[in-house]
């Protein structure tokens, strides 16, 4: 077998499999193996989120020029403008909510190999993350793996909760166990010219495109940041989580995927040398 490009976009690329080779060479072989295994998976859901993004931007894009068309000769009598079920727009939404919860699923068990867990206990990002804080606050060693560190994992979980996490959670859960999406169709808006024009479908009032964007930036910078600090554990108290240098990064990887490296390990103003 020849050589197998691992990944085509240059942000998962960077702030993933870059991001871990920062810190890859800290770790023992074995728990660097383990580890870099599971920030694969992720790179592969974001990707998966990725392309039912652009997908379902691309699909909507065509049908939005074909609506507009029919609009235009139906000016005078609106009523007489039919529509369908967006059916692919549907599937294309679903699969992306499915693989962004798929995606935080895979993105705690990156805590398996680090703080010797079972995978088991790491099943799924349950109740929106409140499973994995409450793990985290009681099953790992503060001792070992210092207070302040578990409590600042914690706490990127909570920060991240209102924002966007609860929302998209419930969302999917409820499409995936309650009811699908229904009724997914392209507006119709009349101007004050007495022109018609197309609107994009809403989901609870909110512009589907729009959502599905912020919701996937959301998600891969919190892969970022939860793994980081997860890594940090691993790691001497004496070190920690410093602002990375995007010029110097970009010339020591030569790609600019490595200017969405967020963080390089530094040295704590605290840490007493010997």
């Amino acid at each position: 077998m020849g050589l197998v490009k691992l990944w085509s976009d240059k942000e998962i690329g960077g702030r993933i499999y870059l991001q871990f080779c920062e810190f890859g060479q800290a770790f023992p072989k074995d728990k660097n193996d383990q580890i870099l295994n599971i920030l694969m998976s992720v790179m592969h859901k974001l990707t998966a989120m990725k392309y039912h993004k652009e997908n379902y931007n691309s699909r909507l894009k065509s049908k939005m020029t074909s609506f507009q068309s029919i609009l235009r000769k139906h000016k005078a009598d609106p009523e007489g403008v039919h529509q369908e079920e967006n059916f692919d727009l549907i599937c294309e939404l679903e699969a992306f909510l499915f693989q962004t919860k798929s995606c935080l699923d895979i993105l705690i068990k990156i805590l398996a190999p680090i703080c010797d867990l079972s995978y088991g206990s790491l099943f799924t990002f349950g109740s929106k993350g409140a499973l994995i804080q409450t793990l985290l606050d009681k099953n790992v060693s503060k001792v070992r793996f210092g207070k302040e560190r578990i409590a600042f994992l914690i706490k990127i979980i909570e920060d991240n909760k209102k924002p966007w996490l609860d929302y998209t959670i419930a969302l999917r859960d409820r499409l995936s166990h309650k009811e699908s999406t229904r009724m997914l169709l392209i507006g119709i808006k009349r101007l004050p010219n007495d022109d018609l024009v197309a609107q994009a479908p809403l989901l609870e009032g909110m512009d589907i495109s729009f959502m599905l964007d912020i919701i996937y930036s959301n998600c891969i910078n919190f892969a970022q940041d939860f793994f980081v600090h997860a890594l940090f554990l691993l790691l001497p108290q004496s070190l920690i989580a410093m602002k990375a240098d995007e010029k110097d990064l970009v010339q020591k990887y030569n790609t600019d995927s490595a200017k969405y490296i967020k963080y390089s390990i530094g040295m704590s103003p605290d840490a007493k040398i010997e």
